[in-house]
């Protein structure tokens, strides 16, 4: 066979790929970042590395927080979504918004669970992590304390990034607890 002829049989092997893709209408962009974040996640999270913070972070403005996240409001929701770019879920969200203020903070809900002071619901100050446990597994949702009983987070495919009330049947069902990273 030509050196032709095995250049096409080689074509025609890579060829189902790009026909998944043309038929499905997925954009290739939005597949490339979230293929990228994924890597990203493999690797050891969305921050490259396993960088946590202390228990409480001095000189950091909770307000700065709360822009940061409202800033976000509408973003597309992701699994495993942890950029604007790509979309964000609920962990990858905090994360996020952590980030930008120079905080790392883990992956996951139920690590993040586990970082700052436990905070009572009737003491709850802008910037408190709120979780909540919507499976059977314990803590599997969290968000940011914004005020006014109402929280920032990344809720759902239907709802993205959004702000809810603690209050709000759902949520008020399903809160576990908070916590302080912020003095």
């Amino acid at each position: 066979m030509t050196a032709l002829g095995n250049h096409r049989k080689r074509a025609r092997k890579r060829a189902p790929s790009a026909q998944i893709f043309r038929r499905s209408g997925c954009c290739p962009t939005i597949l490339a970042m979230a293929g990228l974040c994924l890597l990203l996640m493999t690797a050891g999270g969305c921050t490259g590395g396993k960088r946590y913070a202390p228990t409480e972070i001095p000189g950091i403005d909770a307000s700065r927080l709360i822009q940061t996240a409202r800033s976000q409001l509408g973003a597309c929701y992701l699994p495993g979504g942890c950029s604007p770019a790509s979309g964000f879920d609920c962990s990858g969200f905090i994360q996020w918004v952590f980030l930008q203020q120079g905080i790392s903070l883990p992956r996951q809900s139920r690590d993040q669970y586990q970082w700052g002071r436990q905070v009572n619901v009737d003491q709850l100050r802008r910037g408190d992590l709120v979780f909540f446990a919507t499976d059977k597994r314990g803590v599997s949702h969290v968000g940011i304390y914004a005020d006014d009983g109402r929280f920032i987070h990344c809720s759902s495919p239907k709802g993205g990034v959004r702000e809810d009330k603690l209050s709000k049947g759902y949520w008020a069902e399903h809160y576990l607890g908070a916590r302080r990273i912020l003095p």
